[in-house]
């Protein structure tokens, strides 16, 4: 079983408080069948220091120190009513908290992209879904993407997808 966290994003004025669920990002990478067929998530951050390879696992099982930073902003924009969000794609987007976020706050539609198919399937759906039942009324489109980015620009090109609000973070 995986445990959901919550994080809470603070205004800098402290007016208010947005709150994002998610799941811990330690059971997502014990239960991890595989990254790359051969290798477990365990397997590769014993064997190497770090669960980083690149072209095979870009590190999108941990919530990264800049992610954070973002939501800090991106709440600070929606507390001064500078921004709103309506097609958002979120890039490289692991834990997927950032198009989360956006789709609390009104997106109309949120493109989910990461390269691993197992951090969607990992902790990208898990987390959107733990917070749709938070927010019963969320009426926000989602299309989930793995694989590099040229994968992703065509599908978004075929379909003729444009945004308002791309995101990205330690990508």
């Amino acid at each position: 079983n995986l445990r959901v966290e919550t994080l809470e994003i603070p205004s800098s004025n402290g007016s208010s408080c947005d709150k994002i669920r998610y799941v811990n990002q330690l059971d997502v990478t014990k239960s991890s069948q595989s990254i790359d067929d051969d290798q477990t998530s365990n397997d590769v951050s014993n064997e190497t220091g770090t669960d980083l390879i690149a072209g095979v696992y870009e590190g999108g099982f941990k919530i990264w120190e800049c992610s954070y930073d973002l939501l800090t902003y991106l709440q600070e924009l929606v507390a001064t009513n500078d921004s709103t969000f309506s097609h958002v794609l979120d890039l490289g987007c692991g834990a997927g908290l950032l198009g989360i976020f956006t789709a609390i706050k009104g997106a109309e539609s949120v493109v989910f992209q990461d390269y691993n198919e197992a951090v969607i399937q990992g902790v990208t759906i898990p987390n959107y879904l733990a917070n749709t039942e938070r927010h019963p009324t969320l009426k926000c489109q989602t299309k989930f993407i793995s694989g590099p980015w040229e994968t992703m620009c065509n599908s978004v090109v075929d379909e003729k997808e444009q945004f308002d609000l791309i995101l990205t973070s330690e990508t």
